[in-house]
């Protein structure tokens, strides 16, 4: 995600030395420098056997960590994601096409992060993985603004165009100085709650935090909107600062998020505000040698006590004794291989359909009802590799690197894998969610063409005629190196990945108490409710879609694994005391009384 109106807090790239985020109350960041100081979470002597399911950026870092400690591991994915990790998929364009030295990647996933992303960097410091100031977001460079027939163009680091001005400034004021609500209930700024958390003043932070959900838990992103904006003496903003029905549907074409956020506006306004909360729209940054590179370098420093099987697992089993039977298919054949303790790291959908753990009795009801109901969306991304980096070689005329846009297209960026603009680059022509992306996979998929070069390179041709309507002379430029549509196209759609079925999760509302029941599941390791399955992955954390929360629940799972084997020397300050997401009450207030 990325947030066109950006706040007015700071956007210094620096990275926090502190930062628990709102609904786990817990500080990875240190708790990683004590890992680091100690050599390990914990010393694992048992011996016993854990599969990690899936190895994405949650099974990857669960591994890494387990491994430190002696950890017997099995690793199964599928062969055709070996090189992918997950959602975090690096796709080398450029060497491809066979560009010599060339750099040039897609992030078909995971594209863009921000500082507060403490534990991600914490792993770029550790392998040396290099990260830029130069994410092309909308209004950090020359962005173009198409809406209604119109074209605005918002210079770079400049005030947005007056169109958009009222939305700037009606969000920033929530976000600087709170809400106060008709019935007189006052809910601190956001900003502050996020003062509070790099403070460490957790209690305050949790306070405040806690008077919004009792709020707003019930209140979808667009409701949410109308109650702050729309009713008269709700709020702080002055009347002329406060919105219509017409600057709501602006906002959501144009003012929150890459590709448009009105197809989004009926999940859960909490979802939003968080974001805000934990920075997670700050400072945004671009990773040169592409995100998959942090995990590739956990890998390569795996012990020899992981095994990586490339397989796909069908099911998983409790066969007694405290043990389990992971079914998986290899070589076209049905293999099983017993266990001591489960790590599930697929998506929530992969989870339900791909393995049987939503109909057996290995898990809990609530765990069970969190995977099912989960709101998964889906995103769609376009990348061409082009014959240069022309947005770099325009003069000093407006040229736009960031195109927003209510068309087709959405969302169009500009990268720059390396120095020199004669050398290829890289345009997301369209970055889409949600309906907006179920439109181009209809779309993609309305063809009778059987050749599947001739379907994608018509579908990019589509998109280009949709940008040439209102930026012709950026669309010219719009060629793939060397005229070929094949090699230097590369088009997903998540929700067509038959090892994924979706983007990310983004709740409802009403669904924080399921993502509560997910993130501290681990926790019972060790008790008599140890469940010896533990979920992890970005979809049972609280920051879906973006890598921390892979990395949260991936560290939460390992640490249950340990508890549950008995390993000794733990690291006193850890997630299985102090994550404290389980001192919220999501309910709503209706359930209260």
């Amino acid at each position: 995600m990325s947030i066109t109106i950006h706040s007015s807090c700071s956007h210094s790239a620096d990275i926090p030395q502190h930062y628990p985020y709102c609904d786990a109350l817990f500080d990875y960041a240190e708790f990683l420098r004590a890992i680091e100081k100690q050599g390990k979470i914990a010393t694992d002597t048992s011996g016993k056997r854990t599969i990690i399911i899936g190895a994405g950026a949650a099974g990857i870092t669960a591994a890494y960590e387990l491994s430190r400690c002696g950890s017997n591991i099995v690793l199964i994915s599928p062969a055709e994601d070996a090189l992918q990790y997950g959602r975090c998929y690096s796709y080398p364009i450029g060497q491809h096409n066979g560009i010599p030295h060339s750099q040039a990647l897609a992030e078909l996933g995971a594209m863009r992060f921000p500082p507060s992303e403490v534990m991600l960097f914490h792993y770029f410091k550790k392998f040396n993985i290099a990260h830029g100031k130069n994410f092309p977001d909308p209004g950090v460079v020359d962005t173009l603004l198409h809406t209604n027939g119109k074209n605005y163009q918002w210079q770079a680091n400049s005030t947005v165009p007056d169109i958009f001005l009222p939305l700037k400034e009606g969000w920033e004021t929530l976000l600087a100085e709170g809400v106060t609500l008709s019935n007189g209930s006052k809910l601190v700024a956001p900003l502050a709650i996020a003062d509070a958390l790099q403070r460490q003043d957790l209690v305050s932070a949790k306070r405040a935090w806690q008077k919004w959900i009792d709020i707003f838990e019930p209140f979808s992103f667009r409701a949410a909107l109308s109650m702050i904006f729309q009713q008269a003496n709700t709020n702080k903003i002055p009347k002329k600062r406060q919105w219509t029905d017409e600057q709501i549907n602006l906002f959501g074409t144009l003012g929150v998020g890459s590709g448009g956020f009105a197809p989004l506006y009926s999940i859960g306004f909490l979802e939003i505000v968080r974001l805000f909360i934990n920075s997670l729209e700050i400072a945004q940054q671009f990773i040169p040698g592409g995100i998959s590179a942090v995990f590739a370098a956990m890998e390569n420093h795996f012990g020899n006590t992981v095994r990586r099987i490339p397989a796909r697992v069908c099911a998983v089993h409790s066969v007694g004794q405290e043990k389990f039977s992971v079914e998986y298919m290899l070589n076209n054949s049905k293999h099983n291989m017993d266990c001591d303790a489960v790590i599930v790291t697929t998506p929530n959908w992969v989870t339900e359909i791909a393995t049987n753990l939503t109909d057996n009795l290995i898990i809990s009801k609530d765990i069970k009802i969190a995977i099912r109901n989960q709101h998964i969306i889906s995103s769609s991304k376009l990348f061409m590799l082009t014959q240069d980096q022309f947005w770099r070689k325009q003069g000093k005329g407006f040229f736009p690197q960031n195109i927003q846009s209510d068309t087709l297209v959405r969302g169009l960026y500009c990268l720059s894998y390396d120095e020199d603009p004669n050398m290829p680059g890289v345009v997301l022509i369209s970055y889409t969610w949600q309906d907006d992306s179920i439109k181009q996979l209809a779309q993609f998929k309305n063809t009778t063409q059987t050749d599947a070069q001739c379907v994608k390179a018509n579908f990019a041709k589509r998109l280009v005629a949709d940008v040439a309507v209102f930026a012709p002379d950026f669309a010219r430029h719009l060629v793939p190196i060397n005229n070929d549509y094949d090699k230097g196209i590369i088009y997903i759609h998540w929700l067509d990945d038959f090892n994924y079925r979706g983007a990310f999760k983004l709740n409802h509302p009403g669904q924080s108490r399921e993502t509560q029941a997910m993130f501290t599941q681990f926790q019972k390791a060790g008790t008599p409710d140890d469940p010896g399955v533990y979920v992890a992955g970005d979809g049972t954390s609280f920051c879906a879609g973006w890598v921390e929360g892979a990395l949260q629940t991936g560290i939460n799972a390992a640490c249950g694994v340990l508890k549950r084997f008995g390993a000794t020397g733990f690291i006193p300050h850890n997630p299985l005391t102090g994550v404290r997401s389980s001192e919220y009450s999501y309910s709503t207030m209706a359930e209260k009384k």
